[in-house]
């Protein structure tokens, strides 16, 4: 999903992953690989700063989480689970977030 609202190009959005479990970067590299995610930036937190900044601004209630960062670098809000972000909700609660920019 994030793949395609990358690919979708959204106006002063970016759209970036980043994988938290460190554990076996191997096995993360290959499931990514095998996507061919072409539009995608994708991360892995290595060094955990991103897993230690989320659970210092919010418990954790499930994975995966979508974290919207604002120009300033503000965690604006958040979504658990898988998103739909092209569809019309999706569409909608993006453009909400880049107009309050």
């Amino acid at each position: 999903m994030l793949a395609s609202l990358a690919a979708s190009r959204p106006e002063r959005l970016d759209v970036v992953a980043i994988c938290t479990d460190t554990k076996d970067l191997r096995k993360a590299r290959t499931f990514l690989g095998g996507l061919s995610l072409q539009n995608l930036a994708c991360y892995v937190d290595a060094h955990g700063a991103a897993a230690q900044a989320s659970t210092e601004m919010f418990s954790i209630v499930g994975m995966p989480i979508t974290y919207l960062v604002g120009t300033g670098g503000r965690v604006e809000g958040y979504i658990t689970g898988a998103p739909d972000w092209l569809s019309p909700a999706g569409t909608r609660l993006l453009q909400y977030y880049r107009e309050q920019s």
